[in-house]
């Protein structure tokens, strides 16, 4: 996919204008598996597992716990499964840290419309 039409290339280019003095690598990555998580860089030949990246938390399932209020003044506790996770085909934004080879999961990619 081109960079230019999934409506990050100013992010990108940002983070590339910010980070000359140690450069971080911006790939667009495709999930192609999901149980357990992995990942190809389209821009590199690397397959990334759950091992070798740090996913954002926004991107799995999780359990959030609160409170709401109910009008009149009832509160109640509540639990709600957040279900975000990634699908095979989806494609994710990856910045990879050159000193470290650390790879960063931030964001899942949609279309550019």
């Amino acid at each position: 996919m081109n960079e230019r039409n999934t409506g990050v290339h100013n992010l990108i280019s940002a983070i590339r204008s910010a980070t000359k003095e140690r450069p971080l690598g911006i790939h667009i990555a495709s999930v192609v598996d999901v149980a357990p998580i992995k990942l190809v860089a389209n821009d590199m030949d690397v397959e990334l597992d759950g091992s070798d990246a740090i996913i954002n938390p926004d991107l799995l399932e999780r359990v959030e716990y609160g409170q709401i209020t109910i009008e009149g003044g009832t509160t109640q506790n509540m639990t709600m499964t957040l279900d975000s996770r990634l699908n095979i085909g989806d494609e994710v934004l990856v910045i990879s840290n050159t000193d470290t080879a650390d790879f960063y999961v931030v964001a899942k990619m949609t279309g550019g419309g």
